[in-house]
């Protein structure tokens, strides 16, 4: 089953998926670059694509490739320190 998000593309046509069923054999539902929607796509008629480099990895909270965390979050950090301090 792939994840809502994923980046696709369909028909030549490249979109992410913002939709799915739940079933033995899931179909998706794709919105397109042109903003249109195809529902009920099966897997098979999808090619996965990998998404870009600078892309935010929600996982590790950071963008690109730096493994350093986003400028502002030391910001944030800084002020809730002096509040309390």
């Amino acid at each position: 089953m792939l994840k809502l998000g994923t980046r696709v593309e369909y028909a030549n046509q490249t979109g992410r998926i913002v939709g799915r069923t739940i079933e033995l054999q899931p179909k998706y539902d794709i919105m397109l670059a042109n903003g249109t929607i195809r529902s009920y796509v099966r897997e098979g008629d999808l090619v996965i694509l990998q998404p870009p480099a600078a892309e935010f990895d929600r996982r590790s909270g950071t963008y690109g490739t730096s493994g350093e965390p986003a400028a502002s979050t030391g910001r944030v950090q800084a002020t809730v320190q002096a509040e309390e301090g």
